[in-house]
């Protein structure tokens, strides 16, 4: 199709979204670039982009163009997930509960959010937060025995 089309940016994004799946980052990222050149706003593009950045390791990039996908999206749960997690990663626990707090208001069922949530409440000896972020993991996932297991240290 691109062949016969080069400008279909549809063709682009699936072909950007094909080379992800085989591990093609770098050219993946080129097919996603395509497209916001044109559609600067095309938020699966965005996230892809920053996805292969992320996979490629440049860390910092990947939160700058999560932080572009929140400017057209401000509530996607997993560019709120990925940037709490590269926060976390990073040390900056302060945003990261932000982003982790954001995501369990809008998506209060949202497992991996709440015991993440428990897991840097805890490191900062914050145990009644923590244990209450667990409880609402356990009453997601109530056969959860990792949970489980939290909440009775």
């Amino acid at each position: 199709m691109i062949g016969l089309a080069p400008e279909h940016l549809g063709a682009h994004f699936q072909l950007g979204c094909l080379l992800m799946k085989r591990q093609k980052f770098v050219d993946a990222a080129q097919e996603f670039q395509k497209v916001i050149q044109h559609h600067p706003e095309h938020v699966e593009s965005l996230a892809n982009l920053a996805a292969c950045t992320l996979r490629q390791g440049r860390v910092e990039q990947a939160a700058a163009m999560y932080l572009r996908v929140l400017e057209v999206e401000p509530e996607d749960r997993d560019t709120l997930f990925n940037l709490a997690v590269i926060y976390t990663q990073q040390g900056y626990t302060r945003d990261a509960v932000n982003f982790y707090l954001r995501i369990v208001k809008a998506h209060p069922d949202f497992y991996d959010a709440h015991y993440n949530l428990g897991a840097i409440y805890l490191m900062s000896r914050d145990q009644e937060s923590a244990l209450r972020h667990y409880r609402e993991a356990l009453r997601i996932r109530p056969q959860d025995e990792t949970a489980r297991h939290m909440i009775r240290i």
